[in-house]
């Protein structure tokens, strides 16, 4: 997950706004068709050399989760 994180990490803000509202309509479709999340999770599935069909929707609601961690640690961070 280490791997995940840093990958999240280097992401824009725009990058993850992106994910996080094509994350419900792919959940509503079946997780088919090529929404940002899937392109990301492939994106990093290349990287660590998994193949990119390789338990995709795992790796895309983890990827989900660790967007929203990102997000809301920016969100609390500057409430301080």
């Amino acid at each position: 997950m280490n791997t995940l994180r840093k990958f999240v990490a280097a992401l824009s803000i725009p990058e993850m706004v992106a994910i996080h509202n094509s994350y419900a309509k792919f959940e509503t479709m079946g997780m088919i068709g090529d929404e940002p999340i899937r392109t990301y999770t492939t994106q990093y599935l290349t990287l660590i050399g998994a193949p990119p069909t390789d338990h995709v929707v795992m790796w895309m609601d983890q990827l989900m989760k660790e967007v929203w961690r990102r997000l809301a640690l920016q969100v609390i961070n500057e409430t301080r």
